[in-house]
């Protein structure tokens, strides 16, 4: 409700294959939904949304926060969550937090230092982007979002040594592989990554930074075209 101390926010995740929703008090999940690699996420995400107040006994009046991620990702699911997002909260008059989809990866990390998240960014190519985090837990870019080919991938990772790596589970072999002569961290993400995109927009509602944080996508890329920045 609108006057609990925690407030209640409604995060979504379209920017990955799956996707994924979550319903957060706080930090605490009340309830979460990944998504389906097969299925359309534009149906899916509203009956998804549905689902989970429903189970909760809740509905969209009583949201304090939106939470979205804003990619990089699929051109298409970052359409969907973000035209989804907006007008719910133009529509509901709610505060709207626009997420890195992969600061929200990076926040997942069970070590401090330097973090590396890489995600697939299709055609056998990768989103990456380094993070330092302190013991805090205080996260902030260490990199620009780059675009890597696999040959590329294979370059920074042999170059870069006690790195901590978080990324999907079918992508980390290749990464592990590329640095296989050197000492590195992997941590495989969770699956539905609309949970860390809610938290990481509770302390921005918190810390009062939300018109630092607009729901305006980030595609590193144009949509279906371009070349990775680091083709060779």
């Amino acid at each position: 409700m609108r006057n609990s101390k925690q407030p209640l926010i409604l995060s979504l995740e379209t920017s990955t294959r799956s996707g994924g929703v979550a319903l957060l008090r706080g930090n605490e999940v009340l309830a979460e939904r990944a998504g389906k690699e097969n299925s359309s996420q534009s149906a899916q995400l509203l009956s998804d949304i549905r689902e989970i107040l429903q189970k909760n006994d809740l509905n969209l009046n009583q949201i304090n926060l939106f939470a979205v991620a804003v990619g990089p990702g699929s051109f298409t699911g970052l359409r969907i969550g973000l035209a989804t997002a907006k007008a719910l909260a133009m529509a509901l008059k709610i505060p709207i937090a626009g997420i890195s989809t992969l600061e929200a990866a990076a926040s997942c990390s069970e070590k401090d230092g330097e973090i590396c998240v890489v995600l697939s960014a299709g055609r056998y190519e990768y989103f990456a982007q380094s993070f330092k985090k302190s013991r805090q837990n205080d996260l902030k870019p260490a990199s620009e979002i780059e675009i890597y080919t696999v040959k590329n991938l294979i370059e920074m990772c042999a170059e870069k040594n006690n790195l901590n790596w978080l990324s999907t589970e079918e992508i980390i072999p290749v990464i592990s592989e590329a640095a296989k002569n050197t000492n590195h961290n992997y941590q495989a993400l969770p699956q539905n990554l609309a949970i860390s995109v809610g938290r990481t927009a509770l302390g921005i509602f918190l810390r009062g930074k939300l018109n630092e944080y607009p729901p305006d996508p980030v595609y590193a890329r144009g949509a279906g075209i371009g070349e990775s920045k680091n083709a060779k």
